[in-house]
Parts: structure tokens; sequence; C-alpha cells
């Protein structure tokens, strides 16, 4: 969807209108004493070093509009192949070990599993439900929701794929598979996603009968794909929009770089779904893509109110202050998010949900030392360094 974006960009072009400016007062250089020089050399190694951090840290967590679930992939030049995931990914889901639900032989039901407020509490109750009853496609997509949300792809196209094959008229899980697969930059699969949703949807598969040339063999899916999308959302108008069509053509629009109808499209979604966290997420990371920080931050914060406790909008909503120069807001986000993720720690096992416990907490961790130097205050970062949570509080609140 890429919660691959917009960041880059808007830290790039931060980078390079400050080093424009630096160019312009070259000539004033036999003015300017070395004190005044030696205060610009800071700032510039303070800025630049952020952005090229920035760029290290996004590998393993979503952020803002660089984020991986709204990345603006250019697929110029890029073999099939390579945007293809190989047919051995994603094939099995690895479970956590020491599941207590399964320890205690206390397995929950669906909606017991759903209404756990804890992210990681309620995914191991859904790995117990789908080790108890493996041919559950309901349970199966539930739980790729929440590893897709939890930032763990690999686990949530595995457990996607699953729920497709027990049940192919399961379209949200199509659709969940296209955003996944378009995280992992795996463009192809994303496509065939969509098209599955499409061939599956009872309200949609008769649009394909238009079409004299089947879907797979088009030269060019993306246009072929968005054109019948937009059928289908003339199909369902206004007031009876389908808030499916809009998520579909937003990742289309936004992997084409079309960000403002990509926008359009996400506000339509939530028009109808308005207490949709995630959706208010990608909103979020459209518009920063589209240069509107402010507006990005409202709808994290939108995200936010709903689900206080969604760390990918907390860490977005963190680079979106930074890219407005409000770092000591970005640095109280970040700690923020950290202290969501020390409260989740308490339900992981021995080897933790997906890659432990500090798996996306040591991003984090670095974006916040790179904020504090461009916030001037490198003499808290033994703290980082010590990932002493705690001791910050007598400095910022969170």
């Amino acid at each position: 969807m890429r919660d691959k974006l917009d960041i880059g960009e808007e830290a790039a072009s931060t980078s390079t209108q400050y080093q424009d400016s630096q160019r312009e007062q070259e000539t004033d250089e036999e003015i300017i004493e070395n004190l005044e020089n030696e205060v610009v050399e800071e700032r510039q190694y303070s800025l630049e070093d952020w952005v090229r951090d920035y760029q290290n840290n996004i590998k393993d967590i979503d952020v803002d509009s660089k984020n991986k679930e709204w990345a603006g992939i250019d697929t110029t030049d890029q073999s099939d192949s390579s945007l293809r995931a190989a047919d051995n990914l994603y094939t099995d889901y690895v479970f956590q070990k020491n599941n207590p639900f399964i320890l205690n032989y206390t397995i929950p039901t669906l909606d017991e599993a759903l209404s756990l407020s804890n992210l990681v509490e309620s995914i191991l109750a859904l790995e117990a439900i789908v080790q108890n009853d493996p041919k559950n496609a309901n349970a199966w997509l539930e739980l790729g929701n929440r590893q897709q949300e939890n930032e763990r792809e690999p686990q949530a196209i595995s457990a996607l794929k699953k729920a497709t094959e027990l049940n192919p008229k399961l379209l949200d899980a199509w659709m969940s598979l296209a955003i996944s697969y378009s995280n992992e930059e795996y463009i192809e699969n994303s496509y065939d996603s969509l098209e599955s949703w499409i061939l599956n949807s009872d309200k949609y598969s008769h649009l394909l009968n238009k079409y004299p040339m089947f879907m797979n063999h088009s030269s060019d899916r993306h246009k072929f794909l968005t054109d019948l999308l937009l059928e289908c959302a003339r199909f369902k108008p206004g007031v009876d929009l389908d808030a499916d069509v809009q998520i579909g053509l937003g990742l289309l629009f936004n992997l084409s770089g079309d960000y403002d109808k990509s926008i359009d499209c996400f506000e339509a979604a939530i028009s109808k779904r308005p207490m949709d966290h995630i959706l208010y997420n990608r909103l979020g990371a459209m518009l920063a893509n589209n240069n509107e920080p402010q507006k990005a931050i409202e709808a994290y914060f939108h995200a936010l109110e709903i689900n206080p406790s969604y760390i990918r909008a907390r860490y977005n909503l963190a680079i979106s202050c930074m890219n407005i120069n409000e770092v000591k807001e970005a640095v109280e986000h970040l700690l923020g998010a950290l202290s969501i993720q020390s409260g989740n720690n308490e339900y992981y096992g021995v080897e933790g949900i997906g890659d432990g416990p500090d798996a996306n907490s040591t991003s984090v961790w670095e974006t916040l030392r790179t904020a504090l130097i461009t916030l001037g205050r490198k003499d808290l970062l033994d703290r980082v360094d010590a990932r002493d949570l705690e001791s910050f509080r007598s400095f910022f609140d969170f």
C-alpha cells in the first residue's frame, strides 16, 4: 500500500533546499567568521545525518509517506521476475512457540480473539484458533490482517494465502493480500490479488465480459486493472460506493504516483468506514507523499484517536513532525511508540512474534537517536544506547 514512500522524497527535498541555501551564501563566506561557520557545519551535519540514518531505519518499519505500506514503487526497467515473489515464498506460516492459549488449553472464540485490545495478545489468540481449527478461513484472514498491522508482512501473506485457499470468495483476504504484496514490492502478485478480488466478486465479475483479453495477458496490467476498478466504481457510485473498490484504486494510483487521486479514493473509503484507523494511516501516507504534511498529521491523529496503540501511525506522525521541524513533538511520539512496544513485550514468548520484541523497536530507537541530534540533545544519546526508556520521562511527556 507503502505505510514506501514519501518521506524519503520529503527528506531529500529538505536536504536539497538546505544545500541550495548554503550555496547561495558561499559568496559571503569571506565575511562570515569561524564561529558562524562552525554553527553552519553543525547544522548541516545534523540534517544530513538525519536523512542518511532515516533511509537506513525505514528498512524495518513502515513510516510516513515513505513507508513500506505505501511506497511509490518505480517499475520502470524492472523485469516481471523481479516484481513477483518466488513460488516457495510465504508457503508456511511460522507459529509462535509457547503460546499461552495453547499451553493453558484456553482456545478462544474468534470474537474473543478480535476483542483483545493488545495486538500481540490478539495474534497469539488467533494462532491458537487456526492451530486448533486449520480450516477456519475467517480466522486465517483475521490473523493475516493482524500481522499486517503488526508490520510482519511475510507472516501476513502466509496467513492470507491460506485464507484464500480455503475460501476464494473471502474478498477481504484478496484485498489485504494486494496491500501486503505491494508492501513487499511484489507488484505482479499485488495485481494478481486485485484480479482475484474481481474474479471472485459476485458484484463485479460480470464486468470482465466487456474485455476481449483476459487480465493476465494484458500488456499493461496497471492500466487494465485501473480501468476495470474504475468500471466497478461506476457500477456502485455516490452514496452506494464500495469502500474496497476505492482502496484498490487508491493502491493503484499510489503505485503510479497519482497521489491526488489516491487521496480522493481513501477519503471516499473513509466516508464509508469512519472508524477504520488503518485507512486514516494510509490517507496520511498519501497526503505526506503529496507534500501536505499538516494534513498528513491530522490523518495520523485521527488514526490514533480511534486506536491509541497503533504504533505505525504514531511512528509516521513522528516523521511528519520532523519534516515540519517540530522535533520535540517528534521525539515524544517516538518515545510513545517505544512505550507501547514495551507494554506489548509481556505477551512475547522466548522467540517473540515474528523476529522478537525488538524487531521494530531497534529502528525506532535509532530514529530517536537522529531526532535527538537534530534537537541538539546529544547529552541524551547514552540513554538511547542503554535503551533506558523510563529515564526520558524526566525530559519529555509521553
